[in-house]
Formats: structure tokens, sequence, C-alpha cells
């Protein structure tokens, strides 16, 4: 989510979202083009009956959207910072332990901060990156320690950045990659965290540098950047692999649409599901349409249509451990996609659209999702566990 302020970025979505009546009628998406001219038939929608599941509503300690929620190797969620609303941004975190179903407070984070990453490192700890803190982007970085159950800071990025990706890497590094810096400027150069040496080194530059973009480890290693925010507030169809063996971005084929807001999530076949987002016009314009990307021959090609258009959802769409990717951000209902009929159900209904909330795999192959903000952009304190 791009942000010139926090202040500024909170009154803008107030504005947009009052002076759109907050409808709930979902908008469709053009249809995805491959030229200028003509747009090719879309993957149809099969009706599809969802597995059996259920959706239990718990409650956090604390109301927030654009948070993280990373699941940490003894199969507890680590919840970090985000904001409630008012401008207020939070420096606290929480657990959800699942044997429990319930949450728990922890103690104070270093710095309060929203927009950042939280990436669970191989050795176990969860490695929190940039974001906006006291009304700016912010280069500090905080390491948190499952065993003390406590925060530390741990140096500095090579500069200021909000709204970008960290990806776990094959090799134990972690790629940091896009994101608005400090001039309000989309930043180019990628750095890597080496957690043997606890440094960030940077390395190659993005072809197109951007913001809002999703970053999806692909089964050979490399790294898919897709779509994002651009300096202007434009919007890109771009996408770029990284290779971590050389360092270095190189630009693939466009997308069919412009995205930004959207999400992406690898499958079981090894290909890459992009879902959702927007373009310039935002909560106008949502999207409902989805393309998947084939790294093993390039290509790239339209997906099936969801079930509603939805956008700010980045962090809220997760593959299952049954193959079955579930999409819980963007909207009010909860979609299944089943991937041997390629088509979504939406078996489950949460109490509202919420945007900017995230959902968890957990280790029992059910989902943990987890706050976000309504079309007031009131964020909620509310968690659901879907089984």
């Amino acid at each position: 989510m791009k942000r010139q302020s926090l202040a500024g970025w909170l009154s803008l979505a107030l504005l947009i979202a009052a002076s759109s009546g907050c409808a709930s009628t979902p908008i469709h998406a053009p249809a995805i083009q491959t030229s200028t001219l003509r747009a090719p038939t879309l993957v149809p929608t099969v009706p599809t009956l969802p597995a059996p599941s259920s959706l239990t509503r718990l409650t956090m300690g604390t109301p927030r959207a654009a948070h993280t929620a990373t699941l940490l190797a003894d199969g507890r969620v680590l919840i970090v910072g985000g904001f409630r609303g008012n401008e207020e941004t939070i420096g606290e975190a929480e657990l959800f332990d699942p044997a429990l179903g319930a949450f728990r407070p922890l103690g104070p984070m270093t710095d309060p901060r929203v927009g950042h990453t939280a990436t669970r490192l191989q050795d176990g700890r969860v490695l929190i990156v940039g974001g906006w803190s006291n009304h700016q982007r912010v280069d500090t970085v905080e390491i948190f320690d499952p065993a003390t159950e406590s925060f530390k800071r741990l140096g500095r990025l090579n500069g200021p950045r909000a709204d970008h990706t960290a990806t776990l890497l094959v090799d134990g590094r972690v790629l940091i990659a896009g994101g608005f810096e400090a001039r309000n400027a989309p930043r180019a150069v990628a750095e890597v965290f080496d957690p043997r040496a606890n440094i960030f080194t940077p390395v190659g530059a993005l072809g197109v540098p951007r913001s809002g973009h999703t970053a999806t480890l692909l089964a050979d290693g490399r790294v898919l950047i897709a779509g994002g925010t651009l300096a202007g507030d434009k919007v890109t169809a771009s996408l770029e692999i990284f290779d971590p063996a050389s360092n270095v971005f190189t630009a693939a084929r466009d997308l069919a649409i412009r995205r930004r807001k959207h999400a992406a999530v690898m499958l079981a076949d090894g290909r890459v599901l992009i879902v959702g987002g927007t373009d310039e016009r935002d909560w106008a314009y949502p999207y409902d349409s989805t393309e998947i990307y084939n790294p093993a021959t390039g290509a790239l090609g339209p997906g099936p249509r969801l079930n509603a258009s939805r956008f700010k959802l980045a962090d809220a769409v997760v593959a299952l451990g049954n193959g079955d990717v579930l999409v819980g951000g963007g909207a009010q209902q909860i979609e299944i996609l089943d991937p041997r009929r390629m088509a979504f159900g939406a078996p489950q209904k949460l109490d509202a659209d919420y945007f900017f909330s995230t959902a968890t795999v957990l280790a029992d192959g059910g989902a943990l999702i987890a706050g976000g903000y309504d079309r007031k952009i009131q964020a909620t304190a509310s968690a659901w566990l879907y089984r």
C-alpha cells in the first residue's frame, strides 16, 4: 500500500471510502487482454463443491490491519505491528496458540511499524524489516526470538523502505525488494540479509522499481516479482525474475492487465496464481480476474474468475496442505480454489469486507485469518480459524 505519509494515506482512504458510498456490490474487472484490440476467452468458472469446512471466530488482543502474521516452527503464529486506525501505528505483538485457540500479548517491539515485512528464518527467528514508524518510512530492523519471546534491534537496511517484499531464499538469505523510500520514490536496488553475519548487502537493481507488488519463491529457487505501483502512482504490468545465483533481475513477459495490491501464490504444480488487485482507480475498480504464470515455459494466461472482486489482499492468499488455495481477504467471501478443476468456490463468509488482513497456514492444515480494516478504515480485532 502506497503512502505519502501515514496521515495522508489514511485521510485519502477515508475520503475515497466516503465518496464511494462504501458500496459492497462487486465490480467486475475488464476481461484480461493480450492485445489492445481483442480479449481472449477467459477460463470459465465451473461450479465446484468445496470440501466441508468450518469457520470459528476468535478475538485478538488488539484491533489491527496491515500487520504481519508469521508461522513459527512450533506451530504458533506471531502477529506483529499494523495500525488501529486514527493514524495509530502499533508497537505491540501477540502470539496465537492453535492448541489453545487463543491469543496472548507479548512485550513491546523495538519500534511501532506498519507496511513492514516479517520473515521466519531457517533458524526459527523472525526478521522484521522496515515499514512506517512515527509517520515516516524507516530503515530499522528487529529480530524476534521465539525461545525468549523478545524483540531485539538488529542493524539497519541500506535505506528506508516500506511496502516492500521479503522472500526467504533456498540458501537461507532473505531478498528485500522494492518498496517506497523516504523521497516517495520506489527503491530500485534490492538487498539481501545474511542471517549468518546478520548484515544486509545491496544486490542487483529491479528493472522496474516498484512498491505494492508481490514476490513469489519458485520451485527452482528463483523469485517472481509481479505488478506494483511506480513513481507518480502509476501501476505496472511488469514481471521480473530474480536469480539468487547471480543476484540479477531479468524481465519476463508482462501481465495481461496492470495490477497492484494483488496477491500471488505458487500452486502445487509449480505455476503461480496471481489474484485480484486493481489499477490507478483503486477502490473504484477492484478486479475479479486471475492470471497464471508458468515458470517452466514463461507462459502467462488467464485463470479462473473469482466470485468477488477484491484487492488489498497480498498477505491473505495461501496454499493449503491439500493443494487448494484459500483467498481470505479483500472481500467478505472466503474463496477456495480447487486446482484440479481450476474453479473457485465460496463456502464461507466473514462479517464484513476486510482489507490488508492476513491468512496463515497452520500445522494442522487449517488457516488463521486475522484482522484487516473495513470500508470505513476501522481495524478489527476479529480473527477466524478456517478448517
